[in-house]
């Protein structure tokens, strides 16, 4: 799946040097009152939109080896953005903690599977 990955647009550009680049890193943070340590797959500073250089947002993002068999992707990923983004809403939370608020925080939901990458400013996902 890496392999194909770096030869996806999206996969490329996610797995490129970005500033504070970091994959598989551990942060801890507060959540509602609880303490919550959460594992991020890559996590980095880039352009505002996807594909692009620059340093005005941050960027989480996850992997997913979701594969539906012959199920449009179009179609899908709305629903797997409902199950997955509150992870990502709450890397988020905790990426703030640690770093400030200057920066606008952008998730991502990469599926190598399926070459799609699913993206939205946090706080925006109900």
């Amino acid at each position: 799946l890496a392999l194909g990955a770096a030869w996806e647009p999206f996969g490329r550009w996610i797995l490129s040097p970005h500033p504070d680049a970091a994959s598989e890193v551990a942060w801890a943070g507060v959540i509602d009152g609880r303490v919550r340590v959460v594992r991020v797959d890559r996590v980095f500073r880039a352009s505002l939109n996807p594909l692009y250089e620059g340093e005005d947002a941050w960027w989480i993002v996850d992997y997913k080896s979701v594969h539906q068999e012959g199920a449009n992707p179009e179609e899908l990923l709305p629903t797997l953005r409902t199950l997955f983004a509150p992870q990502l809403e709450a890397y988020a939370r905790i990426l703030r903690e640690l770093h400030g608020t200057q920066l606008p925080v952008r998730a991502g939901l990469y599926y190598p599977r399926m070459q799609r990458f699913d993206w939205w400013e946090t706080g925006t996902v109900a």
